[in-house]
């Protein structure tokens, strides 16, 4: 990684104390000056080709030297010859900027830095950001000649409309971007091979897909242009917004590019149609000479919900082809100069599992090594490849700056390379860009131009690690080190405003007022967000604060934005009680609720409710009607398992509980219900039964990466309904020990201490569990509070006191005419027992 500081001569006292800050061997710097004719213009060019970032010191001395002027226009030939990725201008005089080439501006710019120090941080993370584009970026194109023919049919149809976009959809990694990209090349070669991109998010509507367009095709635009254009933007109406969107769009297509947009959850209804402010957007848009958009997804759009207007291409991405693996593998080995033994290439194509970021990858691993050191011990990129689990994280072996690096992106989603160094100033740059470089090689952080985040698969897996998380003061102080940094940044113009995001939440979340600048950028959708990241986080006042601000901007909040803002709201008044705030949300998101998949929503809060109440018969009722309007949901499925469950309907919740598990086979909240039900209904034959046995063994694993207990106490259950008591209380007690407050394994507890006939002990059990199931402070434990009053019956007939457990049965809230028979028809048999045994 190299950058060559290009600058005038008068300049040099200053880019003298930037280079001083940089690490050696990571710049081109002159010793004598261009100007004095000190260096020729052969070595000028060879210093260029030697580099990675092009870094223009700004000046009016700049704009008048020759030698500048002349880095300028050769620069620019190795941009277009993608041998330079990135270019920087750092302006030195406050009123230069607007007399820059057109060439300059059209890359990132900034104002004057803070200091020396402060430019060379920028210069550092463009370097890596440099560095990791050019990693990313070296892999060849090999296959998807089907895919390719797909595309082309489409778009070459005459009894079609011009194509306005193409909509690619498959697994992250699996060759999207790359497949769209090779389209263009073969059918649009004058498309430029750097496109802007965009980031759709889940609650993103018309102000949102605005400001990260004009953030994208504008890098240098000022915080004060930028506020205009938005001031002007939140005027119109829905229908001129769409129109302005679509308008900047089709403005690319006279500079031969294409926008990328990448679907982070805001794309698509839950139906799978086009969100409406898509659609209304792709309505404005040009058809020609090119598509002027790249929609990638996860998900593909069922036939019957695609565009009337028939003018979009589409493609579903697969694994590649066992030979295009193989093809491909052995052209980057060759590249590499790797040879490979007889059977090795095969070896390599079966771990890779046919997906090209797997490959390249593992070939980065194998070049670094050998192919034989990597095939005799295979198991650190094979837990690579399942990097979306903790146990990734545990085995990276993070020093603690690399783990504050990360609790940093718990606060905000991604900061540049000079954020970063601002929030952590007592470590040196150097010292965090080794840190940044060793998580990018080990795949945990990822750069998106200069902006650094966690990767997609690693953020929950960070957030959950214990070791990521920030206390007290320690979060406060490194809140208020990063809203300060960012809006002083980037209100001075030395931040790029893509970074405008991270500031606006983290200026939310900071105690101190916002800067009169950046309150005009807050938008409905950042608390809508903030809403459900303090849901995540079991921070419920917090979400129902934020949720209720961001309804009251409800008229700039697009649909998804309004039914999660609604949602999250319903959430967390339901889990402290707030019955007031519950009926408000319910109230505002019957008003939006046009489709099934909106109204399921309705029924599900509803149903959610009154199992956190212990109202499970109307609870189950209520889910039922969800489930029917929606039966791809899986949180309504998981409820509905878990309710069924408690009400003593095994096969029922089973049908259910596989539902869910099969749309989320990682979770052990849902795997723990699952095995409940199955040791209900297949009773003793579960202790040999494959699938729960299988089942148990993924719990385990999950256990162990999240300090859960669900592992050891589903194997107390089996023992205690199946085997050996004794057996049981070992190993519910080993889950007491890991989760002393959780209700199962006290529930459990008590129930083996009664089966073995030690009263006193099941009596201590059930005090601890309603000291639990009866904490104000934790209202959603209320849940549980049918089955503790169920336990209770339970001891109260196991010592004989019936008339105790028949009292407890009359609560007409949680038990009906047909749990009281039940209950009446148990306690005759035991009496009949008893009177048989006397």
């Amino acid at each position: 990684m190299r950058a060559f500081l290009s600058h005038s001569s008068k300049d040099k006292g200053y880019v003298q104390a930037v280079k001083d800050n940089l690490r050696p061997g990571n710049y081109e710097f002159d010793s004598q000056t261009f100007d004095e004719g000190g260096l020729n213009s052969d070595e000028i060019l060879k210093a260029l080709n030697r580099c990675d970032l092009f870094c223009l010191f700004l000046s009016k001395d700049a704009l008048d030297s020759g030698y500048v002027n002349f880095e300028i226009a050769f620069s620019k030939e190795l941009i277009a010859s993608g041998k330079i990725s990135r270019v920087l201008t750092i302006c030195l005089d406050d009123d230069v900027f607007n007399s820059a080439k057109g060439f300059i501006k059209h890359y990132n710019m900034v104002r004057r830095p803070r200091s020396p120090e402060s430019a060379a941080r920028l210069i550092e993370g463009k370097l890596i950001s440099s560095n990791y584009s050019k990693i990313v970026n070296s892999h060849p194109f090999v296959g998807r000649e089907t895919e390719l023919k797909i595309l082309e049919k489409q778009a070459n149809n005459l009894d079609k409309p011009r194509i306005k976009a193409l909509y690619v959809s498959g697994n992250s990694g699996s060759g999207r971007r790359t497949v769209a990209k090779k389209f263009f090349q073969n059918q649009y070669p004058e498309i430029g091979p750097i496109p802007p991109s965009i980031d759709l998010d889940s609650f993103d509507g018309f102000d949102d897909i605005y400001r990260a367009i004009i953030s994208s095709l504008r890098p240098s635009i000022s915080v004060v242009d930028l506020k205009k254009l938005i001031e002007d933007f939140q005027s119109a109406d829905n229908k001129r917004k769409a129109q302005t969107i679509a308008d900047e769009i089709n403005g690319i297509v006279h500079d031969r590019e294409t926008l990328y947009v990448f679907d982070g959850g805001g794309l698509l209804r839950e139906n799978g149609s086009f969100q409406p402010e898509i659609e209304a957007i792709l309505d404005g848009v040009v058809d020609k000479p090119h598509p002027p958009i790249v929609f990638i997804s996860p998900r593909m759009i069922p036939r019957r919900l695609r565009r009337s207007a028939d003018d979009l291409a589409y493609l579903s991405v697969s694994a590649l082809t066992r030979e295009d693996s193989e093809r491909l593998i052995s052209g980057l080995l060759k590249e590499c100069d790797v040879k490979v033994k007889a059977g090795q290439l095969d070896q390599l194509v079966e771990i890779a599992d046919q997906h090209p970021f797997n490959i390249y990858q593992m070939i980065d691993r194998v070049s670094e090594t050998s192919v034989d050191l990597f095939l005799n011990s295979p198991r650190d990129f094979i837990e690579w490849k399942h990097k979306q689990t903790s146990d990734y994280l545990r085995s990276a072996n993070l020093n603690n700056l690399d783990l504050k690096i990360l609790s940093v992106f718990s606060i905000a989603p991604e900061l540049d390379f000079s954020s970063l160094s601002d929030v952590l100033s007592e470590r040196g740059s150097s010292e965090i860009s080794e840190s940044v470089q060793k998580m990018l090689d080990l795949n945990i952080v990822r750069v998106e131009d200069e902006r650094i985040s966690i990767s997609p698969a690693l953020r929950i897996a960070s957030e959950r690690d214990p070791r990521t998380e920030l206390q007290g003061q320690e979060r406060t102080r490194i809140m208020r080190a990063l809203s300060k940094s960012l809006a002083l940044r980037i209100e001075d113009g030395e931040a790029p405003v893509t970074l405008l995001e991270s500031a606006i939440l983290v200026s939310l979340e900071n105690d101190e007022p916002t800067s009169k600048l950046m309150e005009a950028f807050i938008l409905p959708s950042h608390r809508v967000w903030l809403a459900k990241r303090h849901y995540d986080t079991r921070r419920w006042k917090d979400a129902i604060r934020m949720a209720r601000e961001a309804i009251e901007g409800r008229d700039r909040l697009s649909r998804s934005g309004a039914i999660a803002a609604c949602r999250y709201l319903s959430l967390a008044a339901a889990r402290i009680n707030d019955q007031s705030t519950f009926d408000f949300g319910i109230k505002q998101l019957r008003s939006v609720a046009d489709d099934d998949a909106s109204k399921a929503i309705i029924y599900f809060l509803n149903g959610f409710n009154l199992r956190l109440q212990g109202k499970l018969t109307e609870a189950r009722d209520a889910l039922i009607s969800a489930y029917k309007l929606s039966q791809t949901n899986r949180a309504t499925s998981r409820e509905l398992a878990s309710v069924c469950l408690s009400l003593g309907f095994p096969e029922e919740a089973e049908s259910y509980a596989r539902e869910a598990y099969e749309a989320a086979q990682a979770n052990p909240f849902i795997i723990d219900i699952f095995i409940s039900c199955l040791i209900k209904n297949k009773k003793k034959l579960c202790m040999r039964d494959p699938e729960v046995q299988g089942l148990l063994d993924s719990l385990e694993q999950l256990d162990e990466e999240e300090g859960r207990s669900f592992h050891a106490t589903r194997l107390a259950e089996i023992e205690y309904l199946y085997g050996d008591n004794r057996n049981a209380l070992i190993l519910v007690q080993k889950a007491l020990k890991k989760t002393p407050s959780l209700f199962a394994p006290l529930e459990l507890c008590a129930k083996i201490f009664l089966k073995d006939g030690n009263f006193s002990r099941a009596k201590e059990q059930i005090n601890i569990a309603r000291r639990i199931v009866m904490d104000r402070s934790a209202f959603d434990l209320r849940a549980n509070y049918r089955p503790l009053l169920q336990l209770e019956a339970e001891y109260y007939i196991n010592i004989g006191e019936f008339h105790s457990a028949r009292d407890i049965y009359q609560d007409v809230k949680f038990f009906t005419d047909s749990d009281r028979a039940e209950l009446n028809k148990e306690i005759e048999t035991i009496e009949a027992y008893k009177k048989v045994q006397s």
